[in-house]
């Protein structure tokens, strides 16, 4: 690896190293390394790597999601399944392979003969262990010191608030229902080293990703991302983010495109709230899993002339809200509680609906 590349490497991560042998070295494939004996591979660099990168996300997910309380309890905004799902979502193949082809990193592994016949750096696994190993080194060549290892973490990866991959999700939902691959279109801001400024460029996901697995490929950690559009040609429709860095502005995308489609498939499984129905539509929604039990608490109350009023609570965990129910009869009080907090639920105006039913009720008399 010569003077340039390293430094560019650098420049790239935000560290300066005090022995550039340890970035070398974590470039170094095992394939490599058994052709070459005076070289060692990065094999032990990843493993440290890793569980430095392992403390980075815990830290910085502590740090954007929770505080400390007036009487100093610890609170978070994310619950433990939450958390534990964000965690595997920064750290999954796919985003840390992505990282190394936003920097392009991928094209200075050291490989031996049959590896770069068999494009092995195109392997989101061995793009995965490189990011592991430049991790690894940095924490080895600072001596574990904290600061440094999470300024390069910080860098090379941006902890993003999903739980899930949504564009893979996009990807197969597509493929399954038969739609074309979806576009992509992004607006570049400035380049950081350059001060320059590009025009929109569109481009299929599919393509894109296989132009980022080129050796050439384009160093897009450079610039910053100014709006990012998905458009799914068959609903004619497009969403999209202001998230400045693009992996991120895309899943964002992809996660705005998921929440539609579950709205329409929640919809399709218990229609259009009816108060009448709306308990046993809560229950569908419930025994399909989108929701947990809703809870339901009643107090009995009474007015001057000693006739009853049941007040009904119905606490949807899913929507972190209480909705509430009144009415002389217990049973109508729960339905109006379960109603409004389908209403909230699905998206719908309770009070649009009410009206309509009201309507239909003044046109059958």
């Amino acid at each position: 690896m010569d003077t340039s590349t390293i430094k560019n490497i650098q420049n790239s991560i935000g560290y300066e190293f005090k022995n550039p042998r340890l970035l070398e070295q974590a470039f170094v494939r095992k394939s490599y390394s058994q052709e070459h004996p005076e070289t060692i591979s990065n094999e032990v660099l990843e493993f440290y790597g890793d569980r430095a990168l392992d403390l980075y996300i815990t830290k910085a997910m502590c740090d954007k999601f929770s505080i400390t309380t007036d009487d100093g309890q610890f609170s978070s905004d994310k619950n433990e399944d939450e958390l534990t799902k964000i965690k595997a979502f920064n750290v999954n193949t796919d985003i840390l392979s992505h990282c190394i082809r936003m920097f392009g990193f991928q094209s200075y592994l050291c490989l031996n003969e049959s590896d770069k016949q068999n494009e092995v750096y195109n392997s989101p696994h061995v793009q995965e262990d490189l990011f592991e190993a430049i991790i690894g080194a940095v924490a080895i060549d600072s001596k574990w010191n904290f600061e440094s290892i999470f300024n390069t973490c910080q860098t090379m990866l941006v902890l993003a608030d999903f739980e899930m991959n949504y564009i893979a999700w996009l990807m197969d939902w597509c493929k399954e229902n038969k739609f074309e691959i979806p576009k992509f279109e992004v607006e570049l801001g400035s380049d950081k080293t350059k001060k320059k400024t590009e025009q929109f460029e569109l481009y299929t996901y599919r393509d894109y990703y296989e132009d980022q697995e080129n050796k050439q490929s384009k160093n897009w950690a450079k610039y910053e991302i100014r709006k990012c559009k998905l458009y799914i040609k068959e609903f004619d429709y497009s969403v999209e983010s202001t998230i400045n860095t693009l992996y991120a502005a895309e899943m964002d995308c992809a996660k705005k495109f998921y929440d539609i489609i579950q709205i329409r498939v929640r919809n399709l499984a218990v229609g259009r709230p009816d108060i009448n129905k709306a308990v046993n539509q809560l229950n569908t929604l419930c025994q399909k899993g989108y929701i947990d039990d809703p809870e339901y608490t009643f107090i009995e109350e009474h007015d001057d002339n000693g006739n009853p009023i049941w007040k009904c609570n119905c606490d949807l965990y899913e929507l972190d809200k209480v909705y509430y129910g009144e009415s002389p009869i217990k049973k109508e009080a729960k339905k109006e509680a379960a109603f409004y907090a389908l209403c909230a639920y699905l998206d719908y105006d309770p009070d649009e609906l009410e009206d309509g039913f009201e309507d239909e009720l003044n046109e059958e008399d």
